[in-house]
């Protein structure tokens, strides 16, 4: 919203006509503008962003204010990005932080933009708000098939052998997905994919083999609160002291 027009920036700051509502314990306001023929800005306010913006900004100018304080050349700060829109030039070397700036960037605190082609009567604005707000997910089972299973690079060069390859890597975030609502379902707790992986990776077992008869003995690795959690909401069951395998009689 900051690089729209300093008249539409001026028309979001002075709207006093945002429908309020109450949701999860924090009081919610929403506008809605009909920026073009094609397309409306959905903008909304809420009283836990606003608390965190603050937050954040008075982190950021205390760490700034130290910076200021400590450095011999206070003007190379201004290659930060972060602090520079919070610095003036006064001269040739000193640099202050401007109070000014920083009011004006308290004003856009708690506020958030969303502009969408959907038109009224296809959409309500809550539904916009909902999508939007779950596009995390989307990004964040991008990163899994990136990261967490590798589904690239692809070291394959015959169409079959890519597409089975793909296929399993879809199989296995399909898995994972399970796993999580599953154990969101009991637990109550997020469990990310790489927790789920590291958790997983660390129940091993090691054998031993008795040279004087060769019986085979199993001692299982000791596990985490948190493997344990996932076995159970799989309803898997594994030992937890050392046992025999089998004999080679």
């Amino acid at each position: 919203m900051k690089s729209l027009s300093q008249t539409w920036k001026d028309r979001i700051l002075d709207n006093k006509d945002y429908d309020k509502k109450e949701k999860e314990g924090e009081i919610l306001r929403i506008a809605t503008y009909h920026y073009s023929e094609t397309q409306r800005l959905i903008v909304s306010h809420s009283t836990k962003r606003a608390e965190k913006d603050r937050r954040d900004r008075v982190k950021a100018i205390e760490k700034l204010r130290q910076k200021l304080e400590k450095s011999q050349k206070p003007e190379s700060l201004i290659s930060n990005y972060g602090y520079k829109k919070y610095l003036a030039m006064e001269g040739e070397v000193h640099v202050s932080v401007n109070e000014e700036k920083l009011e004006r960037e308290a004003l856009w605190d708690g506020l958030h933009g969303v502009m969408t082609n959907v038109r009224d009567k296809k959409m309500e604005v809550d539904e916009i708000l909902s999508q939007y707000h779950g596009l995390w997910q989307v990004e964040e089972s991008f990163r899994i098939q990136k990261h967490d299973l590798r589904v690239r690079p692809v070291f394959h060069w015959s169409a079959k052998r890519i597409r089975a390859h793909i296929a399993i890597c879809f199989l296995a975030f399909s898995l994972i997905r399970f796993l999580q609502y599953r154990l969101r379902q009991k637990t109550g707790e997020y469990f990310s994919a790489e927790r789920i992986r590291e958790e997983l990776f660390r129940v091993q077992e090691s054998i031993l083999i008795d040279t004087t008869d060769n019986n085979k003995y199993v001692i299982p690795s000791k596990p985490s609160h948190d493997a344990i959690r996932i076995y159970d909401v799989m309803n898997k069951k594994r030992h937890v002291v050392p046992y025999r395998l089998a004999s080679r009689g």
